[in-house]
C-alpha cells in the first residue's frame, strides 16, 4: 500500500505536470413568489426572447452568463428558484456569501408587494446579511404604477442597493437591471484556482443534463 508520504507526492506530481487555472466566477441567485416572472427574466439577460405562458419553473434551474469586467472575463452563475411553497425550506441551502440577490415581486396589489419584499429580503438577511439585493418590481406592463416603501425597506434592510421596475414582456428595465447587476459583480468574485483536469471535471459536471450521478 501507499504511505501518507506516497499520496502527497502523487498529489504533488499532478500539479506540476497539469497547468494550473484561474477563472473569476460569481454568483446571482433570483428570488421570489411562483408567477412573478423570474425566469423570464433571466432569459430577457441573456438575450432571450419573451415566451408568453411559460411553464413555471420546477427545482431550481442553473444557467450561465458570460461577461467581462474591466477587460476581465467572468463567469456568472445564475440559479432561477422555483416559487412553490416546498422550494422556499431549501432556500437556505443556497443563499450564500459572496452572492448577488435579486428579489422579485409581482402584484396588482403594491400592500402585497410589500409584504412579499419584505418577507424576502428578510430571508436574505437572515443566511447572507452582507450580500448586495436588486428588488425587481416585475411584469410593470401590467401594473405601471406598482411602487413599494423604498425608505422603510432600506432602513431594515442596509443590504438593498436599488429597486426598479421591470418587464419581461416589453424588456422594460432590463439594461437597468443588467447595469445594477455589472455593478455589483466586483465585490461578489469567487476566485477559483484549480489544476485544468479538476476544472475540466467541473465543467463536466455543468453540463450533465441527468438530474444526479451514480
Amino acid at each position: 500500500g501507499y504511505s501518507d508520504k506516497d499520496t502527497i507526492r502523487r498529489w504533488e506530481r499532478t500539479l506540476t505536470t497539469d497547468t494550473l487555472n484561474r477563472e473569476d466566477e460569481c454568483k446571482v441567485i433570483f428570488l421570489g413568489e411562483g408567477g412573478t416572472g423570474k425566469s423570464s427574466l433571466i432569459d430577457r439577460i441573456l438575450g432571450k426572447g419573451f415566451k408568453e405562458g411559460a411553464v413555471p419553473t420546477e427545482g431550481i434551474r442553473i444557467c450561465m452568463w458570460e461577461t467581462s469586467i474591466k477587460k476581465k472575463p467572468v463567469r456568472l452563475r445564475i440559479l432561477d428558484f422555483g416559487g412553490q411553497e416546498i422550494m422556499h425550506s431549501m432556500h437556505r441551502c443556497f443563499l450564500t456569501l459572496h452572492t448577488i440577490y435579486v428579489v422579485v415581486c409581482a402584484s396588482r396589489n403594491d400592500g402585497d408587494v410589500d409584504r412579499q419584499a419584505a418577507r424576502w429580503l428578510e430571508n436574505v438577511k437572515a443566511f447572507a446579511p452582507d450580500c448586495p439585493v436588486i428588488l425587481a418590481l416585475n411584469k410593470a406592463d401590467k401594473n405601471p404604477h406598482v411602487s413599494v416603501n423604498e425608505l422603510k425597506l432600506k432602513q431594515t434592510n442596509a443590504m438593498l442597493r436599488a429597486v426598479l421596475t421591470t418587464s419581461a414582456k416589453t424588456s422594460a428595465g432590463i439594461f437597468k437591471l443588467i447595469s445594477l447587476i455589472r455593478q455589483e459583480i466586483p465585490g461578489c468574485i469567487h476566485r477559483i484556482v484549480e489544476t485544468a483536469g479538476a476544472l475540466g471535471i467541473k465543467r463536466e459536471l455543468d453540463d450533465m443534463n441527468q438530474d444526479y450521478i451514480t
